[in-house]
């Protein structure tokens, strides 16, 4: 039987991954979004200091998060202006986080079949409680708005490079190693709590699928039940697998090259760093 403290904590996994995905954005609009954005724009104006700001994925991002509320998307553009501003994020993708890195691996250097980014993020080693009890909340917090902001990068570099018309990034999620102790402990909640926070706000609607694999059996458990109450879009959003390779590499290779996944997540590319 699942005790509450394990389904809370899955359930909090379920709500981040709702967090970050959502119909994908395409500047391709319609009519009652094209009329929402040309009465968004004017009053957000000043807020929009990138040029990547004024883009039309970027804005209507903000409005489907606000369920078309023009002047709650304009509060969501100014509050994540101030938190950007407040918090240095133009210059957090160069920030030298080596140690961190080290410690709680994750990678962004692959490409689906129509452009989008993967980020590949190996979870199961991440010790979120130790950094908790050591009071080193704050750094893991910082480096998840840069994992955050060098996902949104690369979603802008591969605009720019390719030209097509990509506005989010696909999650690999490697749970080998996972524990309850060390991701699941009451002092790792605001771990959680500033992810799901920070992507709701400052990313909306940033991510467009999830993958996770070797995933703990209570997981998948708690996925089953939860999966018939969520929207089409989310199901369709997220994939949850065990250890069989096999079932999750065919997930992969609906929209992944196997060369643009590293050897750790059932791909061959090579590790470059």
């Amino acid at each position: 039987m699942l005790n509450r403290e394990t389904i809370g904590f899955v359930c909090i996994i379920i709500t981040i991954f709702h967090s970050v995905r959502s119909d994908e954005v395409k500047t391709k609009l319609k009519s009652s979004e094209k009329e929402a954005l040309e009465k968004l724009h004017p009053i957000v104006k000043e807020f929009l200091y990138r040029d990547f700001m004024a883009e039309d994925y970027y804005l209507v991002a903000f409005l489907r998060a606000s369920n078309m509320n023009i002047n709650e998307a304009a509060k969501r553009v100014r509050v994540a202006h101030q938190w950007r501003i407040e918090n240095r994020i133009d210059g957090i993708v160069g920030e030298k986080m080596l140690e961190l890195h080290k410690r709680f691996p994750y990678y962004s250097d692959g490409i689906d079949i129509d452009g989008r980014p993967v980020v590949t993020w190996d979870y199961g080693r991440w010790d979120i409680r130790k950094m908790a009890l050591a009071g080193s909340m704050p750094q893991l917090v910082r480096y998840l708005d840069k994992i955050l902001e060098d996902a949104t990068t690369k979603v802008r570099d591969q605009r720019n490079v390719t030209q097509k018309d990509v506005t989010q990034y696909i999650v690999i999620i490697d749970g080998h190693g996972f524990s309850l102790r060390t991701h699941g402990c009451l002092s790792c909640f605001p771990f959680y709590y500033a992810f799901i926070t920070h992507t709701d706000m400052y990313y909306p609607h940033s991510g467009y699928a999830v993958y996770m694999i070797n995933v703990p059996k209570v997981f998948e458990t708690v996925h089953n039940v939860i999966r018939p109450v969520m929207s089409p879009q989310i199901r369709d959003s997220m994939e949850i697998h065990g250890h069989n390779k096999d079932e999750w590499r065919r997930g992969f290779l609906k929209t992944i090259p196997l060369d643009q996944i590293r050897k750790q997540f059932g791909g061959t590319k090579v590790n470059i760093n």
